[in-house]
């Protein structure tokens, strides 16, 4: 993973208040993007966390990476109109709205797992889904945010492209609808028929194998044919990569996600891959 940095010229430090600050902070990467109140693409930048000092560890944050970063780059101090803040989570789950209830959370996810007692446990309202995403969050993870932006609107990555793969998968209206979001240590499955939404899951992968393994599971669960059934990805999954290569040799028909319409590039981002950045993009979905 290459660091970067795309500002447009037309961005103006001073006049941050205008601006809406969006962050995903991910298991091996650091991502964020300033829009304005047109939805213009003003600045897009990425720090990885991995390096000989900081490897990946796939339970924890290399929060001394993280607060290290965020110590030096005035710019993420400023003041911002809005600042949402996305986290990635290795436990949460699902639950109808209908029988969720604010005080029972954390007792949902001590269900999966005992692990779930040590952390902050939180819920996304997902009203296009009518349901909660409940999920954990590293209570010093959580203390760094709150040091660090402390007016966040917090959500889970899930939540964000659970309501964008739903609003595409809406448009379709009926047939099934696959969608794999890939970054460098987990991949993400959601599956629709309709707008109805069948599967989402999580998991972490090592190799291209265990990627295709997981993709193929769920086509046979649901009995779908690897042959006709169409994969939307996005990510860091890269048509030179050994990733869509293993992929491709067991599903025909790949196609890459784009960014929502609303969004509007400039001439120093416009040459960026949508598909990579698409959990990025979608986060301007949350109200």
């Amino acid at each position: 993973m290459i660091p970067f940095e795309f500002i447009e010229d037309t961005f103006d430090k001073k006049n941050t208040s205008v601006y809406e600050l969006s962050i995903l902070l991910g298991m091996d990467s650091f991502v964020y993007m300033i829009t304005d109140g047109q939805q213009q693409l003003q600045v897009l930048s990425q720090f990885p966390f991995r390096d000989q000092q900081h490897p990946y560890h796939s339970k924890h944050y290399p929060l001394e990476a993280l607060e290290a970063y965020l110590n030096k780059h005035a710019l993420l101090k400023a003041r911002f109109r809005t600042v949402k803040l996305g986290i990635h989570s290795s436990l949460f789950t699902l639950i109808p709205e209908r029988l969720y209830s604010e005080k029972d959370k954390k007792n949902l996810l001590i269900h999966l797992s005992e692990t779930a007692a040590l952390h902050e446990v939180r819920a996304d309202q997902l009203g296009n889904l009518n349901s909660r995403l409940v999920y954990s969050l590293d209570r010093k993870l959580a203390d760094l945010i709150k040091r660090h932006f402390s007016s966040a609107r917090i959500f889970n990555m899930n939540s964000t492209m659970l309501l964008a793969t739903h609003q595409l998968a809406s448009q379709e209206r009926e047939g099934y609808q696959f969608y794999l979001h890939v970054d460098g240590h987990y991949m993400r499955i959601f599956l629709f028929e309709g707008k109805n939404l069948l599967a989402a899951t999580q998991n972490a992968y090592q190799a291209p194998q265990d990627l295709v393994y997981y993709v193929l599971l769920t086509f046979e669960q649901f009995r779908l044919s690897p042959a006709d059934q169409p994969v939307f990805v996005c990510g860091s999954i890269h048509r030179d990569s050994d990733l869509y290569n293993q992929l491709y040799r067991y599903v025909q028909h790949i196609h890459y996600l784009k960014a929502p319409a609303f969004l509007q590039k400039g001439p120093q981002t416009k040459a960026i891959a949508e598909y990579q950045f698409f959990d990025l993009f979608s986060s301007l979905l949350l109200n």
